[in-house]
């Protein structure tokens, strides 16, 4: 297993106001964008969340799994690209 770097401009604020932002249009724009898509299905033996369901966690406000911590890296990824 390797790592990947991704590298983005970021407006911090723009990312803080995402997490429980409730935010449906949000939402769609980030499982839309193609970089989000490579990761969208994920998913490791035993655990119930996606990066779509993290996703879904931090845009509502949901509590998150710290089982799936890879699954919400890959969400706030999705959230950098689209942002």
């Amino acid at each position: 297993m390797g790592y990947c770097i991704f590298s983005y401009g970021i407006k911090t604020d723009q990312i803080l106001n995402a997490f429980n932002s409730k935010n449906e249009t949000l939402m769609k724009d980030v499982e839309e964008n193609e970089i989000f898509q490579n990761y969208i299905d994920f998913e490791v033996d035993g655990l119930a969340i996606t990066p779509e369901k993290a996703l879904a966690d931090i845009i509502q406000g949901n509590s998150f799994d710290n089982k799936s911590n890879f699954a919400y890296g890959y969400a706030v990824i999705g959230l950098c690209a689209t942002l």
